[in-house]
This record gives C-alpha cells, sequence and structure tokens, in this order.
C-alpha cells in the first residue's frame, strides 16, 4: 500500500466514520420518543398495565360497518386507530364505552379514529347498535363481527380489549380490561401517537 494512503488515508476514513457515527446518535436521539421507552411514562393510573407492542401489523381481517359492508383495519390506514373490541352483555365494556366517545371528541382534529368492534351473534346486532348510540351519545361509528376473526386475529385475551395503531398500521401498545379512555393520561398517550408522522 503507498505510503501517502497510509499515512493520511486511513486517519481521514477514520475520522469521516466517526464523524457518521456522532451524526447518526445525535439524529437519534432527536426522534420523537414513541418508541417502546417513550410510552412507558403513560402505564401508570387506570393504564398501569398497557402492554406497549413492537409493530405487529393490523390483522387484515373484516367485519362489518353500520350499513353491513365489510371493512377492515387497511381502510382506516393513515390514520391513529384506536380498537376496541367488545361484548354488549360485558359490564366492563359498557362502563367504559362513554370514555371513548369522549375520547374521540377529544382527538377528532388529530387523525384519530376511535373503532370500536362488538363482535356477538347476528339476532343481538340492533340490540347493541342502539347501546352504543345511547352509552356513548352517537359519537362512535358502529362496527360489528360476527365471526368473531376481530378478537382471534388480534389476539384479544378478554373483552375489552383495546389495541392502538399508529398511521402506517403498525400495534404500538394494547391493553386489556376496562380503563378511563378519557383520562388526561390516555388523552396524551394517543396524542403522542398521532404526533408521530
Amino acid at each position: 500500500m503507498p505510503k501517502a494512503i497510509t499515512r493520511f488515508g486511513i486517519p481521514a476514513m477514520l475520522i469521516v466514520g466517526g464523524l457518521f457515527v456522532v451524526v447518526a446518535l445525535f439524529s437519534a436521539s432527536n426522534q420523537p420518543k414513541t418508541g417502546s421507552s417513550g410510552l412507558k411514562r403513560y402505564a401508570k393510573g387506570d393504564l398501569a398495565s398497557l402492554e406497549l407492542s413492537a409493530g405487529k401489523a393490523a390483522p387484515s381481517g373484516e367485519f362489518d360497518n353500520a350499513e353491513g359492508k365489510a371493512v377492515s383495519l387497511q381502510d382506516f390506514n393513515g390514520e391513529v386507530v384506536v380498537l376496541n373490541i367488545w361484548f354488549e352483555a360485558c359490564p366492563p365494556c359498557e362502563e367504559e364505552m362513554p370514555s371513548l366517545g369522549r375520547l374521540q371528541e377529544a382527538v377528532q382534529d388529530d387523525g384519530v379514529r376511535v373503532v370500536a368492534v362488538a363482535v356477538d351473534r347476528e339476532y343481538n346486532r340492533e340490540n347493541t347498535r342502539k347501546s352504543l348510540e345511547q352509552w356513548t351519545n352517537g359519537v362512535l361509528d358502529f362496527y360489528f363481527d360476527t365471526t368473531y376473526g376481530i378478537a382471534y386475529d388480534t389476539g384479544a385475551k378478554g373483552m375489552p380489549t383495546t389495541i392502538i395503531y399508529n398511521r402506517n398500521g403498525e400495534e404500538v401498545a394494547r391493553f386489556s380490561g376496562g380503563a378511563d379512555w378519557s383520562s388526561e393520561n390516555a388523552i396524551a398517550l394517543i396524542k403522542e401517537i398521532a404526533s408521530t408522522k
């Protein structure tokens, strides 16, 4: 190897390489803290058992909208989705549902959609629709799944289960059981996720 390259080239390459490392570290430290570690601070109070997720893609299974048309979570790509899987005869579901309506009102200008999908038999569709309308004052759209596919596909451990997806349709967090989704802490969590492009 020529002396000039050895003498000046290798130290120059090390300096340039070191600069790339410094720039990369600086850039990473200035990214919004919405990864698992950044959202841990919201796992308190009602949301103490919030589980942070590693970006699993939303399932593609279909469920019905209010008109009976098949839709999927992919129809909401570009929005933050707060998916709530519930059952009408579930007391914790009924208890938390009004707070999901209030959450939707609080974040409606942030590109967030609360998608409450009820799972039940066909014969209870209309009763379930009426209950949702009553519990949320008509704020939330009605979605219904007679196959229970949304519960199976997401790995819901019980009802209610709430799963939060980012704008790319990737799971960010999930919560099993009832919670006050209109609390200051819950709204701040959703707004932080929504603020990340």
